[in-house]
């Protein structure tokens, strides 16, 4: 073994033998002792409500590629595109939205309908919400 490579495995070596003594000396919080006292019967804790929009899944592709919503409290209908590439499955996931409200192109841009795609999915083209594709915007 040369002395470059001793060099190199001694570093990682010693870094971690670094850290580890390290968190040695970090103080560890100690859990709070148990309370003799019990909760009052009368007590109650209420978290505060909030509201919950109804939500109508109104199709799932199989291979979950993407997936149409729809919120009555909104009337807003949302497309949300779970596969790549993301123009060929937002093409696919509109005109399934078409067959499934059984309405024309022209019908489904009075509708308030969004089309969005996650980062971890498609990134490029996360960074903001779409009308539909053949919607003059």
């Amino acid at each position: 073994m040369t002395r470059k490579q001793t060099v190199l495995i001694l570093i990682p070596v010693v870094i971690v033998v670094v850290i580890l003594i390290a968190f040695s000396f970090y103080p560890q919080t100690e859990s709070p002792p148990p309370s003799s006292l019990s909760p009052s019967p009368t007590a109650s804790v209420s978290a505060p409500k909030a509201p919950i929009v109804p939500v109508q899944d109104i199709y799932q592709q199989p291979d979950n590629q993407y997936q149409i919503f729809y919120y009555p409290e909104t009337n807003q209908y949302w497309i949300l595109v779970m596969a790549s590439p993301f123009n060929y499955y937002r093409f696919l996931a509109e005109n399934q939205f078409l067959k499934q409200q059984n309405i024309s192109k022209s019908a489904a841009c009075q509708l308030n309908v969004t089309v969005t795609t996650p980062f971890f999915t498609n990134f490029a083209d996360s960074d903001r919400l779409y009308p539909l594709s053949f919607c003059s915007p």
